[in-house]
């Protein structure tokens, strides 16, 4: 397993009714992309680019309309997040780090969450706080995802926004 390091400034789009935009209580309930249920995941975006694709996709899956056709009071906020620089991560986001995985070609599109699931529960098991991949919504993109455990120690609660920002 090839290992990085991530850290400084993500973003995470939050429901604006969420009370603590950290829990991941829902990810550990219904399992996400890199963490099987079980398995509490917190899924940020480290880029603005990636944060606003994945608003779109959030927003076309609930309602099947876009940002412009929602009351503004139910538009997503965007959490600020500082992530210390200690934290040891899963590489997904390299080209040696996804070659090392075997995902296929087509990673980060079109891949289903169960190999990914297994990945970054390998990743849990080898002790590592979480996976640096790619976004599924936004290729080009990165994301992060810190396992539950970690999340108290790497990540610290910036502003919170409320869309557009």
């Amino acid at each position: 397993m090839l290992v990085i390091a991530v850290d400084g400034r993500c973003f995470r789009v939050v429901d604006p009714t969420w009370t603590d935009p950290l829990d991941t209580s829902f990810a550990a309930a219904r399992g996400g992309r890199w963490n099987p249920p079980g398995l509490g995941a917190l899924y940020l975006n480290q880029t603005r680019e990636a944060a606003l694709a994945n608003a779109r996709r959030a927003v076309v899956e609930r309602w099947g309309v876009t940002l412009d056709d929602v009351r503004p009071d139910a538009l997503p906020d965007l959490q600020h997040v500082d992530v210390a620089p200690d934290g040891r991560f899963l590489d997904a986001l390299t080209p040696a780090g996804i070659a090392q995985l075997g995902l296929a070609a087509s990673y980060p599109v079109d891949i289903p969450h169960p190999p990914c699931q297994g990945i970054g529960a390998a990743a849990h098991r080898a002790g590592l706080d979480g996976v640096a991949p790619l976004s599924a919504v936004a290729p080009t993109q990165p994301e992060l995802v810190i396992f539950a455990d970690a999340v108290p120690r790497l990540v610290t609660r910036r502003e919170r926004v409320r869309y557009p920002w």
